[in-house]
């Protein structure tokens, strides 16, 4: 039995530095801890290792939990601040931070301080897993802190409605709102994971090893859920969806628009942004997921019939516009894909697409007013 515990500790010991000087392996090695609010944020100030087979970095969290550079909660004089609301696009873990988007917008907009008399500050603010409702939850707790002077919600059709409806997402350890049927949204609160906060938790952080084994081991357990059905993140593609869509859709957009009126009452911008996907884009084809997950045979889908719901649900009652002709026309004269093939986010260069389109749409559409207090 010793011997066995001594060969044990030595294969852990083994594979921990193996793991640790492999590149590229699924391993996630940022923590998290329990929030009363949002069920769960990133513990601050810390930096930790960030890899799948197609990127590999350090991810480095700043002191608000987010993976972007230092902000102050307190906004400077003359200073125009645009938050960014999203997901795993807004919290872009695929690149450094230096390469996200908001980033690179925030320094193309400074280029014109000196003429405007005025400086930019982009501020990111978003968790993969979230949707409009954990975003709507965010802005009320986090978001207006910062003062803002504009708000910007980066909107993914493949997943937000699943996101932002508990019924569908089946994750309560998030918050989620309930719509009523005079179309009031009432809260669900979170119910926080306790294990973020153990010592056991921090413990199995601390392995490379098992960051990696328990990756690979909830990819495959989610890869067999998914084996029977049209797996969750595809079917708001499908010309026929399942009834619970219905209500998933209209929560969804409940919030938003509530999001708009929070801002619009503070007198505060807001634009919805329509983000792409590999799906959107034509890098992923739904027919051709039929080996794979057998239910999505015979199925029709619509790769673009959430845009157009966005359109018409949203255009003209929010600001809207949506990034896919851009990234389209710019993938037809480059012929380079703007999505990790895999990972399925933004590359570096999909990062710099959104960013110069930000810029061109609120420079051009005049969305960039004066910063709060001196209008």
């Amino acid at each position: 039995m010793a011997l066995l515990s001594v060969a044990l500790v030595a294969a852990g010991a083994v594979g921990e530095v193996v793991v640790r000087l492999t590149p590229r392996l699924r391993v996630n090695m940022l923590m998290s801890r329990s929030d009363a609010a949002l069920g769960e944020v990133y513990r601050p100030g810390q930096r930790a290792r960030y890899s799948t087979p197609e990127y590999d970095h350090v991810v480095v969290i700043n002191s608000h939990g987010q993976h972007d550079i230092e902000h102050t909660w307190a906004k400077p004089p003359v200073v125009y601040r645009v938050l960014f609301l999203g997901d795993s696009y807004v919290e872009a873990m695929q690149v450094p931070a230096e390469q996200i988007f908001y980033r690179r917008l925030e320094e193309r907009l400074n280029e014109d301080a000196g003429v405007q008399g005025v400086r930019y500050e982009t501020i990111g603010l978003g968790r993969s897993g979230w949707g409009p409702a954990q975003e709507l939850v965010a802005l009320e707790q986090i978001g207006w802190r910062y003062q803002p002077d504009l708000v910007v919600l980066c909107f993914l059709p493949d997943n937000d409605f699943v996101d932002s409806y508990l019924p569908l997402k089946q994750y309560p350890s998030m918050p989620y709102f309930e719509r009523m049927p005079d179309g009031r949204l009432v809260p669900i609160p979170a119910t926080p994971d306790g294990f973020k906060d153990s010592w056991v938790y921090g413990l199995c952080k601390c392995s490379q090893l098992v960051c990696l084994l328990r990756q690979n081991v909830d990819l495959l357990q989610q890869m067999r859920a998914d084996a029977p059905r049209v797996p969750l993140r595809h079917q708001v593609f499908m010309e026929d969806k399942p009834a619970a869509w219905l209500e998933a859709i209209e929560t969804t957009l409940a919030c938003v628009r509530r999001m708009e009126a929070m801002c619009r009452e503070r007198g505060v911008g807001f634009l919805c942004v329509a983000l792409t996907s590999p799906v959107a884009l034509g890098q992923v084809d739904l027919n051709a997921q039929v080996q794979r997950y057998p239910a999505m045979g015979g199925v029709a889908f619509d790769p673009a019939w959430p845009y157009h719901l966005l359109e018409e649900r949203l255009g003209g009652v929010v600001p809207y516009v949506s990034m896919v002709p851009t990234f389209e026309q710019h993938m037809a004269a480059t012929g380079k894909p703007l999505h990790f093939a895999k990972d399925g986010h933004w590359t570096a260069e999909g990062h710099a697409v959104a960013a110069a389109f930000l810029y061109d749409f609120l420079t051009r559409g005049k969305l960039l007013q004066s910063p709060a207090g001196t209008r």
